[in-house]
């Protein structure tokens, strides 16, 4: 009998399955197309190709652990369906997609009535990640998952300590909940890097192997990051005549919902995730192609400016300063929920697996689990002391290079939200009495006052 069954081939299945047989780990492999399934298991000693559903769960030691990987939505309802009349008692299936996390809960529910176990696990890394060591965020029933720990455990990244980047999160769907804000997040990284990009492009009038090699500055300092090194190499990449490949690349991006799953979740519970939500409009607002070309033969471009004396300096200041507000609201976002629902996420546990394995890996990601490790109830990231010292020192670099793109019509809209939202969250004095008074007078919607207590309402007219 094999210890693990992987349901699902595609890209990240045969990378994860890859990863699986490569540590030794007996497998049986399932694919709605078995002809994958046999040729992913011809010449593996270990593994099993499976021609039926039946022969594929009865081919796995008892109590049955069964990875999915399939796309998000009605397809994992399906494939659970067609699981169950082969499965018994204390059997434990283990979503490895991007499911929305309110779906895996009520999955989890479900199934559980059944006396199945349902484990709800983020995977980040990408098809490399699958197949070299992925972050993974499991969640669920805590002894159901101690069945397929080891797998898990041993297959995910691993930090410099040895540790694995794989450890139980909290209960429910907190896996793929953490997972969905890890990325927005990674949403907001690669944004933040776009704007980068558009501020280095405009200073050196697209001198691409300048600008890589001021990408791999950064990425050799304080910024150094998957996203940052990938970054670089991009730049980089020459076609076989010698032209680099970027400048022959659509600039219209895609996705895959998990970043707009952020920004719905964050409205519906009231949460302010501005940098987050702008990351996912400005990929909206990239797919008007047609129109952005038309108005641009309406309005004059600005003429190239040349790059004050401290420019990289400080935009690599700026950058350092704009990623602490992204994670500043992430975090502030999953604090919330984790309250709410009483998941029992640890800080400093999310912050540490995230920092191999997975697309937002940085060095970033080592101040935060120090921050967590000594502060597990901080309220919020900026009121960490070595936080307020980073934002403190880097505040003037980052308005002066956000001045340094309103003069020159230089579109850099995470930045500039990002530095919005500093200004915002350590106002004691806003201005929105002004919209609570607005509210009243057209509405009758009342407003409180902050020299005595009570509800009020004005007649204004």
């Amino acid at each position: 009998m094999n210890k693990v069954g992987l349901y699902g081939l595609g890209v990240m299945g045969t990378s994860l399955a890859e990863n699986i047989y490569r540590h030794g780990f007996s497998l049986s492999v399932y694919n709605i197309e078995v002809q994958k399934a046999i040729q992913f298991a011809e010449n593996k000693d270990g593994v099993m190709a499976c021609e039926s559903l039946e022969a594929f769960v009865n081919s796995l030691a008892k109590p049955r652990v069964i990875i999915l990987m399939v796309t998000a939505g009605k397809a994992v309802d399906e494939v659970i369906a067609s699981l169950l009349p082969y499965l018994q008692q204390e059997d434990c299936i283990i979503d490895c997609g991007n499911s929305f996390y309110l779906d895996s809960e009520k999955r989890q529910q479900e199934l559980e009535q059944k006396g199945i176990h349902f484990i709800s696990a983020g995977v980040s890394g990408g098809e490399r990640g699958a197949l070299l060591g992925p972050s993974i965020m499991p969640s669920g029933n805590r002894s159901a998952y101690q069945n397929a720990a080891e797998v898990l455990e041993t297959i995910a990244a691993h930090n410099s300590d040895g540790s694995s980047c794989c450890h139980y999160i909290g209960i429910k769907g907190s896996g793929h909940f953490v997972k969905m804000v890890h990325n927005g997040i990674e949403y907001a990284d690669m944004q933040l890097l776009a704007d980068a990009y558009a501020l280095v492009r405009f200073a050196y009038a697209d001198d691409t192997e300048q600008i890589a090699s001021i990408f791999a500055h950064y990425q050799s300092g304080m910024l150094s990051s998957y996203l940052m090194e990938i970054t670089a190499s991009i730049l980089r990449y020459q076609e076989w005549d010698g032209t680099f490949l970027i400048h022959h690349i659509l600039d219209v991006a895609k996705q895959k919902g998990t970043g707009k799953w952020v920004v719905q979740t964050a409205i519906e519970e009231g949460i302010a995730v501005p940098s987050i939500e702008q990351a996912v409009s400005s990929r909206f607002l990239s797919e008007q192609k047609n129109l952005r070309n038309e108005l641009a033969a309406h309005y004059e471009k600005k003429q190239q400016a040349n790059p004050y004396d401290t420019f990289i300096k400080e935009l690599e200041e700026a950058l350092y300063f704009m990623k602490i507000m992204i994670y500043a609201q992430g975090f502030a976002f999953m604090q919330r929920i984790n309250e709410k629902n009483e998941y029992g996420i640890c800080f400093h546990t999310l912050a540490t697996i995230w920092q191999e394995g997975c697309i937002i890996k940085s060095a970033f990601l080592k101040t935060l689990a120090h921050i967590y490790d000594e502060q597990p109830d901080l309220e919020h990231l900026l009121l960490a002391k070595p936080i307020q010292e980073k934002v403190q020192s880097y505040e003037a670099s980052a308005r002066n290079v956000v001045a340094y793109a309103v003069q020159n019509g230089i579109s850099i809209p995470l930045m500039m939200s990002a530095l919005s939202y500093y200004d915002a969250i350590r106002c004691a004095d806003s201005t929105t009495a002004l919209l609570q008074a607005q509210r009243d007078y057209f509405g009758a919607h009342t407003y409180e006052r902050n020299d005595r207590k009570g509800v009020f309402h004005t007649i204004w007219e």
